[in-house]
């Protein structure tokens, strides 16, 4: 599966880019953030991503390749 970020609006948090669901049902949300926050790069940084979300999710966010184009 491909998402993309649309340079970055998609809404990291409220948007329904995981698949299951938007992440503000599953995490709590730093609305300081944004996905160019969970990554370096251009790839996901896990160890950011481990500080904001869930260890559950982080697999399911992880099989996600970050591209641009539409949200």
């Amino acid at each position: 599966m491909l998402w993309v970020v649309n340079a970055g609006s998609c809404n990291f948090w409220y948007d329904k880019w995981l698949g299951s669901g938007a992440l503000c049902l599953k995490a709590t949300v730093n609305p300081t953030l944004s996905f160019k926050d969970f990554l370096t790069n251009g790839e996901w940084n896990g160890a950011i991503l481990r500080q904001y979300i869930p260890q559950e999710l982080i697999p399911l966010i992880l099989r996600h390749p970050v591209s641009n184009g539409d949200c």
